[in-house]
This record gives C-alpha cells, sequence and structure tokens, in this order.
C-alpha cells in the first residue's frame, strides 16, 4: 500500500526535498489500518500524529458523520476516539478551487 501511494504521488508530479515537512504538492498520507496497527521501518499505523492535526481530524469529523458510514458499526469506536479530540482549526479553510471527482448533478 504504502509502494503504491508513493507511486500516485510520483506520478501526480509530488517532488520530495530534504525538508520532510516543508511544503508541498501532494501529500497522501496512510492514517489507519483496518487490522489496528503495523510497525516497520517504513510504516507506522495508525499514523503517529494523526490526532495533533487539525487537517485530519477535522476532515474525519465530517466524513464518520457520513449516513453510509454511520450505519456501519465498524466505525464506531473511531467515531468516539474522533469526537472527544479538540481538533486546532487555525490555517484550515474550505477547498475553493476544482473538484474533478465530484460529479455535478444535472
Amino acid at each position: 500500500m504504502l509502494k503504491a501511494t508513493l507511486g500516485i504521488e510520483a506520478r501526480l508530479g509530488r517532488e520530495r526535498t530534504a525538508n520532510r515537512n516543508g511544503p508541498r504538492t501532494l501529500d497522501i498520507d496512510l492514517l489507519f489500518h483496518r487490522d489496528g496497527g503495523h510497525a516497520s521501518a517504513s510504516l507506522t499505523l495508525p499514523h503517529p500524529r494523526w490526532k495533533s492535526r487539525g487537517f485530519v481530524v477535522i476532515p474525519l469529523k465530517h466524513l464518520l458523520d457520513e449516513p453510509v458510514i454511520v450505519k456501519d458499526p465498524a466505525w464506531d469506536s473511531l467515531r468516539a476516539e474522533v469526537a472527544s479530540l479538540e481538533a486546532d482549526a487555525s490555517g484550515l479553510r474550505p477547498w475553493q478551487g476544482p473538484t474533478p471527482w465530484i460529479k455535478k448533478k444535472d
């Protein structure tokens, strides 16, 4: 999964620099693993800092409130954990650019 994700980033023009936490054109993070966790030299799941990142927690709250997900009890424990987190929204703003992945209704 990590190799596939890195491949997607590369195909979409991501350039890696020495500054791991610097600005980037694209960043795909793997946050969770369906079996709970994974740890290796190149990947740790759940992502070790996901709970402290508003840009992860805030959209995740919205996603977990989607009706199709609410109906699935497999998400209940994550929903409860996310609901208990204080998310810092400073620096976050709704995307105003194009969304080609969303089909417009006629």
